[in-house]
């Protein structure tokens, strides 16, 4: 619980912090900050498939990676909607909000959740994984697919649609 309240708090603070900027390099380091933020969430969220689903883990994150791969894909039409309803900035605020009520109802229910760390819970298992060679040829290879796969689907796919076939935005990103 506490990596997610964390990745969380990070990844919310980045959102909503954004479109507030005007300065374009503290937008990029906001961005990072965001973005490791979101990584810190599916870290929490890998720990607590671990936690409930241990014989079944690597079925129930293939679950999670694959409804994860559909955010690329179908946030693009809602959030090209809220842009033109909106404006980029209120827009690009959104999910920080949204990021903040999850949070919110977790500080209010979290109640004995949160037990204090014992040792041996910290971070050691994190360092073994990490020593690991191979894990480093799957975090890459993960890394450039859905890089590959959110750079076409999202961004190229969209941008052809509107260029080449003059499509409006929305249209485009549907």
């Amino acid at each position: 619980m506490r990596i997610l309240l964390i990745g969380g708090s990070i990844f919310a603070g980045g959102t909503i912090t954004f479109p507030l900027l005007d300065n374009y390099y503290l937008m990029i380091l906001v961005r990072f900050i965001t973005g490791f933020g979101a990584g810190t969430i599916f870290l929490g969220v890998a720990k607590l498939l671990g936690d409930l689903f241990s014989a079944k883990f690597s079925m129930a994150l293939g679950t999670v990676l694959l409804f994860s791969y559909l955010g690329p894909t179908t946030g693009t039409v809602p959030m090209v909607k809220l842009v033109e309803l909106i404006g980029w900035r209120p827009a690009m605020i959104a999910p920080g909000l949204a990021a903040v009520v999850p949070l919110i109802l977790i500080l209010c229910f979290m109640r004995g959740t949160i037990v204090p760390v014992t040792r041996g819970q910290t971070l050691e298992p994190l360092f073994i994984t990490v020593k690991n060679p191979y894990i480093w040829c799957i975090s890459f290879a993960c890394a450039t697919v859905y890089g590959a796969y959110y750079g076409l689907v999202g961004q190229i796919g969209q941008k052809i649609f509107t260029d080449l076939y003059a499509l409006a935005p929305s249209k485009a990103a549907l």
